[in-house]
């Protein structure tokens, strides 16, 4: 339901009359994309139980990564401008067909299913109001700050380029999406190589020299 949430909203986008319309409808797609992560995290990560957890953490971040790439090798192979943009968000609403692949076809976490089992009939839980808990809330802000450092670092400091390289570029409008697909295919090996530097100089170091 993530994707088809990032998916469907980002479609939404060709219909938007403002930029307001079109932050708003961005947003709650992001929201689709936030929700899909740690979902994709935990059914990998059950699927690939063998694997180490950072290997794991490094592709899926290079899944992610080589999608802007292809994004950006789509819009510099057609202009994207403000009198013609709008076709982009359908490219974007595309992943909606993955969703409806995963809802028919992806069997339901095994260990999903027997803690809903374990706990039918008896005391409901909130997993949320958990977290934000002693003796979790600790780790679930440290979690928070670690996450967002690469979301200011990386992608609030690096998405600069693409407006940057726009104006920099002046008539040519595929210049920004050639600067984006440069700056993803260089996320992208660096989240397949994060991982094994994990594994290799353990999880704290790794994470302090990325």
């Amino acid at each position: 339901w993530s994707i088809l949430c990032y998916s469907a909203l980002a479609g939404v986008g060709y219909f938007a009359a403002s930029q307001e319309q079109l932050l708003v409808l961005r947003f709650l797609a992001s929201l689709g994309i936030g929700g899909m992560w740690p979902s994709g995290v935990s059914l990998v990560s059950e699927f690939w139980a063998d694997v180490s957890r950072p290997m794991l953490a490094g592709l899926l971040g290079t899944s992610a990564n080589v999608g802007v790439l292809l994004m950006g090798v789509i819009g510099s192979s057609a202009d994207v401008t403000p009198a013609s943009w709008r076709w982009i968000m359908w490219v974007g609403a595309a992943p909606g067909l993955l969703g409806l692949l995963v809802l028919w076809t992806v069997p339901e976490s095994p260990q999903w299913l027997a803690a809903r089992s374990a706990n039918a009939g008896g005391k409901s839980t909130a997993p949320v109001a958990e977290v934000f808990r002693p003796p979790l809330l600790r780790l679930t802000l440290l979690g928070i700050c670690l996450g967002t450092i690469p979301l200011l670092g990386a992608w609030g400091s690096g998405k600069f380029l693409v407006p940057w390289a726009d104006a920099f570029s002046g008539a040519n409008p595929g210049y920004k999406a050639v600067t984006q697909a440069i700056w993803a295919g260089g996320a992208a090996l660096g989240s397949l190589l994060g991982g094994r530097l994990a594994n290799l100089l353990g999880r704290r170091l790794a994470y302090f020299l990325i």
